[in-house]
């Protein structure tokens, strides 16, 4: 998000847009392959609640940082103008996207999956429209105003944002918790 924001004051909208397709590009491999890992690790509950809660407390980490958010710097240096190559390398070189999918991500496919493929589908789907739409609105409202990266109203939505982060680890927790409990009961 932070490359967004810099190549979007620096190199436009049209920067800031490409910045906010690459979850498109680089996600995908990623998905695929925590899909299949996580679908060999389902067999074994006790180990897939840990990955579980490993997903909720990972989500509880980002919450909390985004509790505490007090603002962001924006810079006005210049960096690469080939902003859909920098933010894939900086989206394959970053451990967020795997750990997401692994912890996070999967598990709640297969959860979905559950009920029927097409909540799989309908999740997996969601989750890229609103992470690439949100990019592309925060390109945008960057675009048109810099001060709304320092505004108050910009720091409670991330902060409020945090909250909800939180509530979804703590469930996330408790359903690891239950895979755990379901293979001791066994």
């Amino acid at each position: 998000m932070a490359l967004m924001f810099s190549q979007t004051i620096q190199y436009g909208i049209g920067a800031g847009v490409r910045i906010a397709l690459v979850p498109l590009i680089t996600a995908t491999p990623v998905l695929l392959v925590s899909l299949i890992v996580v679908n060999g690790l389902s067999e074994y509950s006790a180990l897939f609640g840990m990955v579980t809660i490993s997903g909720g407390l990972y989500v509880g980490w980002l919450g909390w940082k985004d509790l505490r958010f007090n603002g962001i710097a924006v810079s006005n240096r210049r960096t690469s103008s080939r902003p859909l190559y920098s933010g894939i390398m900086v989206n394959l070189l970053s451990p967020y996207p795997y750990m997401f999918w692994f912890s996070v991500g999967a598990p709640m496919v297969f959860k979905a999956a559950q009920s029927t493929l097409s909540d799989a589908a309908v999740f997996i789907s969601g989750f890229f429209i609103f992470v690439v739409g949100v990019m592309i609105v925060l390109a945008l409202l960057v675009e048109r105003s810099r001060s709304i990266l320092e505004g108050t109203a910009y720091i409670y939505t991330i902060r409020f944002l945090g909250g909800v982060m939180l509530l979804l680890a703590v469930l996330l927790m408790r359903d690891g918790i239950m895979l755990i409990s379901a293979r001791a009961v066994a």
